[in-house]
């Protein structure tokens, strides 16, 4: 809590990174901390900075040792070793803002699960944001429309659309799994998919999935 050194209260996302054994928290403030063995370091930039637009934080994702922040703005990376923001890739329409829900990386492609839809950049690009995302729904199977969330399990790149989750095959997007119940978030975890799910009566439940689409377990 902030009477043990946390910067704010009111958590809009968190992320654990375990190769670097670092948490990051980001606040609905947009204010950011990081917590490292016994110290709790603020990251205050995108918080401090006047920019016009939505701040808030939706997802965080590592690679290496950079965390990159979904935002409303588009994503903001954020430097883990000098605690600082390294860049900021605006990745709507015509290099605008919009909403980014996730992101992930197959070692190829970044991916984002943005408003506009599921967008993807070559990872070895030098300047990100400064580059034309090529908007990859509306082919291939998937279609137009936001994206809630993709991420990347087993090399294998996973997109959640609305009550859907597909998966690439090759070119193509295959349906993995759907089953007329709302998906409020889903998350991969130890070589599975974790899907909580939500009706508009309260009965919820989390279903774990293989890679394959089986179900692996529901908790009720």
């Amino acid at each position: 809590s902030r009477i043990t050194g946390l910067s704010e209260t009111g958590i809009n996302a968190i992320y654990y990174d375990p190769t670097n054994e670092k948490l990051v928290v980001g606040y609905s403030n947009s204010n950011i901390d990081i917590i490292y063995r016994n110290d709790i370091i603020n990251v205050p930039d995108l918080k401090r900075d006047n920019v016009t637009g939505d701040k808030n934080i939706y997802n965080i994702y590592s690679l290496g040792k950079d965390y990159y922040l979904s935002t409303g703005l588009g994503v903001v990376v954020i430097d883990g070793e000098r605690y600082e923001i390294k860049e900021s890739w605006l990745i709507g329409a015509g290099g605008n803002q919009v909403k980014v829900n996730g992101l992930s990386n197959d070692g190829i492609f970044f991916y984002a699960a943005t408003e506009e839809g599921l967008k993807k950049a070559a990872a070895n690009v030098a300047n990100l944001s400064d580059y034309n995302w090529q908007l990859v729904s509306g082919t291939n199977g998937l279609a137009t429309g936001a994206c809630q969330n993709v991420l990347t399990l087993q090399n294998k790149v996973i997109v959640q659309q609305n009550d859907s989750v597909f998966i690439q095959d090759g070119t193509n997007w295959n349906l993995l799994y759907q089953d007329g119940w709302p998906i409020i978030s889903v998350t991969a975890s130890e070589n599975k998919i974790s899907l909580c799910q939500r009706k508009a009566n309260g009965e919820s439940k989390v279903t774990i999935l293989n890679i394959d689409g089986i179900v692996a377990n529901i908790f009720q």
